[in-house]
């Protein structure tokens, strides 16, 4: 998963002082349950949404800066899903990064 140190680097050597911010791609197929560990899929994970919210805040705590959910593989429809992710993941992450940079102030 250590790939975005030298991407930081070399954005640095190419474009001294430019941001370009970091992207990780993620199949996600989201259970019912929100619990269920994670099972590997193609380029991602098939598990709960208590699973994909660690996984998201171990990609915040690495440096990523923008996550691309797929739902190709899900077995449920893509508007639950969504919903789901909006609901009950997004506020989490939300206050999970305002207590992280209010930490750094």
């Amino acid at each position: 998963m250590e790939v975005v140190s030298p991407w930081r680097t070399a954005v640095e050597t190419a474009a001294p002082g430019a941001f370009k911010p970091f992207v990780q791609s993620f199949y996600v197929d989201l259970t019912d349950a929100p619990d269920q560990p994670p099972t590997p899929i193609h380029l991602g994970f098939r598990g709960g949404r208590n699973f994909v919210l660690r996984f998201l805040d171990a990609l915040y705590a690495i440096g990523v800066n923008h996550v691309i959910l797929n739902l190709k593989y899900g077995a449920r429809d893509a508007g639950a899903v969504l919903e789901e992710i909006g609901k009950e993941v997004l506020p989490q992450l939300e206050s999970g990064m305002a207590a992280t940079a209010h930490s750094v102030i």
